[in-house]
């Protein structure tokens, strides 16, 4: 639900910090939570132009083209094993593999460029989702509601976006990129 409070929200994050008394709420907290968010922010935008906000409400978008031939899969579990092995190599704490049920499927997403719904397809043939885990600074999440705690989960979306985003090191991105990479349907989404 929309309304000016949630709009204050969110334009505290990119536009507008609002500093106050009390621990958690200064200047500095603001800036440190902007911060954290800052990488993970320049990803998710790459597309906005198109009504989409990459990761977030919409899929993240290949930079490069797959390959042209289709990996044969001779052994799921072992193919399965090496890509949750490479998305913690690329920085997710815990990474498990289950099948696609379509009731954790939003079938609409948001066009950020006028906050109207639109159609949130997936690739045809996707069968099966990884699901990564990043542990949260607990110190950091200890200080809700402050401005500073928003620091927690945004340095975790960064962190997904900066090891180091050249080479498609975020976990989500580099699990689905090495997959679509063998030309198998993936997609991936924080």
């Amino acid at each position: 639900m929309r309304s000016a409070d949630t709009d204050a929200f969110f334009a505290s994050y990119r536009i507008e910090a609002a500093p106050r008394h009390g621990d958690g709420f200064s200047l500095k907290n603001f800036a440190l939570r902007n911060t954290a968010w800052s990488i993970s922010d320049m990803i998710s935008d790459r597309n906005a132009e198109h009504g989409e906000r990459e990761g977030f409400q919409a899929p993240m978008r290949a930079d490069t083209p797959v390959a042209a031939e289709q990996l044969i899969l001779e052994d799921n579990a072992a193919f399965t094993t090496e890509t949750k092995a490479i998305a913690r190599l690329f920085g997710a704490d815990l990474a498990g593999v289950a099948e696609f049920d379509p009731r954790w499927h939003y079938t609409e997403r948001v066009d950020v460029r006028t906050f109207s719904p639109t159609t949130n397809e997936l690739p045809d043939g996707l069968t099966h989702v990884l699901v990564l885990r990043h542990a949260i600074d607990t110190e950091l999440v200890d200080t809700y509601p402050s401005a500073l705690a928003g620091a927690a989960t945004g340095l975790e979306y960064s962190h997904e976006a900066a090891i180091p985003t050249s080479s498609h090191s975020r976990p989500a991105h580099c699990a689905a990129w090495r997959i679509g990479s063998c030309n198998v349907p993936a997609q991936a989404h924080v």
